[in-house]
């Protein structure tokens, strides 16, 4: 009885273990892509939002309607001391990226890194991109899937 309970046990386990690590794939504008099981409902939810709806917008409109349960949000800075654009971190493989072209609220040049996000929201909201895997999967241009 030990031994059909301890079977039992190890295949409910490798069972459960494989499931989480299944993978799915995802057909976007520059190829096919696969997604983590974990992952699949966010990257689905992000890939159906409208993106050109929010152009022109402040950025807080935009972060107030996408999740808000996110790992981690910072200013990316292209160069040392600018904040080039923002990114949301959702798992270590997906990514939201936030780009403005022109700064009217925030200055976007601090020597200590500190940059205020109130003001950031307020700024017109000019391009969003989705990264998986480090790759573009939407918003960016061909050139820039792979950057």
């Amino acid at each position: 009885m030990k031994i059909i309970i301890g079977y039992i046990l190890s295949v409910s386990v490798c069972i459960i273990t494989l499931s989480c690590k299944a993978q799915s794939k995802l057909q976007t504008d520059f190829g096919e892509v696969t997604v983590n099981n974990s992952d699949t409902t966010m990257v689905n939810k992000f890939m159906a939002i409208d993106f050109d709806k929010y152009k022109g917008l402040p950025v807080g409109v935009f972060l107030d309607d996408i999740n808000k349960e996110y790992l981690k949000r910072f200013f990316y800075e292209g160069r040392p001391g600018y904040a080039s654009f923002l990114r949301t971190l959702y798992s270590k493989s997906l990514v939201i990226d936030v780009h403005v072209e022109k700064y009217e609220y925030m200055n976007p040049i601090d020597k200590e890194y500190k940059w205020d996000i109130e003001k950031f929201r307020k700024e017109k909201l000019s391009k969003i991109k989705i990264r998986y895997k480090g790759k573009c999967i939407k918003g960016c241009n061909k050139e820039e899937v792979d950057r």
